[in-house]
């Protein structure tokens, strides 16, 4: 792909990886499970302080952006199987 950073074919790949393990049940330790959304949150948080046209506006669209992923992320999210083993962490 022409002018894609080199940067973004490794990140491709991790959340690809990422995912198919997300697909099959699994323990994982809580932390972990917040590393993914944390950066990508640090990310669109950075990039909007250094917006030379940040705004309000912007400031808020990303917030209500923000707000509907998480509704989102929560009517669509299948909490039947987690379970918290505070044994193995």
């Amino acid at each position: 792909m022409q002018g894609a950073p080199w940067w973004v074919f490794p990140l491709l790949a991790l959340l690809i990886w990422r995912g198919v393990n997300a697909a099959r049940p699994r323990t994982v330790r809580w932390r972990l499970v917040f590393i993914v959304p944390i950066v990508f949150i640090a990310w669109g948080l950075a990039a909007l302080a250094l917006a030379s046209l940040a705004s309000p506006v912007l400031v808020a669209d990303w917030l209500a952006t923000a707000a509907a992923g998480c509704l989102l992320a929560l009517f669509t999210a299948r909490f039947d199987g987690l379970r918290a083993d505070r044994a193995r962490g």
